[in-house]
């Protein structure tokens, strides 16, 4: 296992978490109109403020699953290199 990869696993996943709970807040509050852009930034779709918060959420849900998992892992190397070291 990988210390440093899942650590910066980790990292990365709770970034995604905040992200994902900033774009939730701003939809559920925003007045204005929404938009779903490409990649390249060369087409876009208008879509319902509730449709952006509901995708928030659902990628908040999976984020957070896998956050579970990946400390899970750590408490568990963690555990492991507690257990060889004196």
């Amino acid at each position: 296992m990988d210390i440093k990869k899942l650590l910066r696993e980790i990292n990365d996943i709770e970034i995604d978490i905040n992200r994902a709970k900033n774009i939730a807040a701003r939809a559920k509050e925003s007045e204005g109109k929404s938009y779903i852009y490409n990649d390249r930034g060369s087409s876009h779709l208008q879509v319902d403020h509730s449709i952006i918060a509901e995708i928030a959420e659902q990628q908040l849900e999976i984020a957070q699953s896998k956050l579970n998992k990946l400390i899970e892992a750590k408490e568990t190397a963690e555990k492991l290199i507690k257990g060889l070291l004196p």
